[in-house]
């Protein structure tokens, strides 16, 4: 199981917590590919159930930033968890990706991970997979990620985020995020994004679910400034 999440209730400090994370046994995927993606497997990856959907050639090419954004959860392919206002930071430095998730519980079950108005932050640092950036692993374990979509709709840039190792179990299908730097969305845009997942695979197993961006949502803390 992965690390609990961090609480944050006042000050920036330093933390240090395991991303909600992922399982499987590798193997290589190319069913569903398109020209957008181009898949970099290795043996020594951990394989989940909805495979490799490849990595993004736009961000591959440096044709797509995500350094300095805040991105807005908006679907995945897992029903989600009892939180509002989720969003990720990105950095990408040389060969290295650091990712962070930011949301506020919304349980009453007494979950210690989603309690009622509580600020949560998981952070994960990965190396980068071969020579083309866009794929990501653990340094220690066989956990890796990927930006496997990019594209921009009515203005906004979106991404998606692929998760996969054996930290959570919920996560041993693959983990899929679309991400988009405003906390808006339409019904077009969602239409658009569940055909891609399809056709990238991640929709294979688990369930696609749209993320509410609540109107009430500060995004005070932290910011991509910060």
């Amino acid at each position: 199981m992965a690390d609990a999440p961090v609480v944050r209730r006042r000050a920036l400090v330093p933390f240090c917590a395991a991303a909600l994370a992922v399982a499987g046994v590798f193997a290589v995927t190319t069913r569903r590919r398109d020209f957008s993606t181009t898949t970099m497997n290795l043996s020594n990856l951990y394989s989940c159930k909805n495979g490799d959907p490849g990595i993004s050639a736009a961000f591959a090419n440096g044709n797509f930033e995500v350094n300095d954004v805040d991105w807005y959860l908006l679907a995945q392919n897992v029903e989600a968890g009892s939180y509002n206002c989720a969003r990720m930071l990105f950095r990408v430095h040389k060969k290295m990706f650091h990712q962070e998730m930011l949301y506020v519980g919304d349980g009453d079950d007494g979950s210690e991970w989603f309690a009622d108005g509580e600020d949560y932050w998981f952070n994960i640092t990965e190396k980068q997979v071969g020579a083309r950036s866009g794929k990501w692993k653990k340094t220690h374990g066989d956990s890796w990620s990927s930006i496997f979509l990019t594209g921009t709709y009515k203005g906004s840039n979106w991404l998606g985020w692929y998760s996969c190792g054996p930290a959570v179990d919920v996560t041993e299908k693959g983990i899929a995020y679309i991400l988009k730097d405003s906390p808006d969305a339409d019904d077009g845009f969602y239409r658009m994004i569940k055909k891609k997942m399809r056709k990238a695979g991640v929709l294979d197993y688990g369930k696609y679910t749209e993320v509410a961006q609540h109107d009430d949502c500060t995004y005070t803390w932290p910011t991509s400034g910060l």
